[in-house]
């Protein structure tokens, strides 16, 4: 999931996008692709057993 949230922002941002990619947006995206691993992570093991909420 990190992976995939990290890297496919990246890659849409230089290769679809054709934004600069620097630094900052680099931490941007860590910092966001972080946010959401851990409310996922919250999410999972708010319910009994770690199972996710149901959908």
């Amino acid at each position: 999931m990190a992976h995939l949230l990290l890297l496919g922002s990246l890659a849409s941002a230089l290769y679809i996008l054709n934004l600069p990619v620097d630094d900052a947006m680099v931490t941007d995206l860590a910092t966001a692709a972080a946010a959401g691993i851990t409310a996922m992570a919250d999410r999972h093991h708010s319910h009994p057993g770690g199972a996710a909420e149901p959908r």
